[in-house]
């Protein structure tokens, strides 16, 4: 509970697995009080759901939480609706390390595009968490990186509308 001063935004509490008191923000303002590598989830009204702490809870708990309380999600999307993972202290936010192949990613871009608009304050990184290098990444116009409604990289040689894949799940 260490984002309590932040109230725009807040949603509610729920416990976690160990029973801890976590806080559930809605298109946070700030999360620089946040916890490092906290989990967050798109809803698909394009909102993001962030947890102020969630070592001991995943997304899919999150998304049954939000279901729970009338927020517009699907527990099973996993393409419209991202699971991100805050990197370190940072204000990027980097794909789940769900997401397996890594090519799956470049259908994450529409959803993320329209949360950004939502989320000025973030960047979100086509990238999975597990292979996150902000210092390298910003710097890599391979890359695709999000920030309020505009791709901020080249993406070059990556085809945004390749949708030659499907998900593993």
């Amino acid at each position: 509970m260490r984002a309590k001063f932040i109230f725009e935004g807040f949603v509610g509490y729920t416990k976690d697995r160990v029973g801890n008191t976590i806080e559930i923000y809605e298109n946070p303002k700030s999360i620089r009080k946040f916890e490092e590598d906290t989990k967050a989830v798109v809803g698909l009204d394009s909102n993001l759901y962030m947890l102020d702490d969630s070592y001991n809870m995943n997304h899919d708990d999150l998304k049954k939480y939000l279901e729970a309380k009338g927020k517009p999600v699907n527990t099973y999307d996993y393409i419209r609706q991202p699971h991100l993972i805050r990197y370190e202290d940072t204000n990027y936010m980097y794909a789940s390390e769900g997401y397996i192949p890594s090519s799956i990613l470049k259908k994450l871009y529409e959803p993320l595009r329209a949360t950004s608009k939502l989320n000025p304050n973030l960047i979100f990184v086509l990238k999975r968490h597990d292979e996150a290098n902000p210092r390298i990444d910003m710097q890599n116009p391979k890359i695709i990186k999000i920030k309020a409604g505009e791709k901020i990289s080249s993406g070059a040689g990556v085809n945004i509308s390749d949708s030659s894949f499907s998900p593993a799940y």
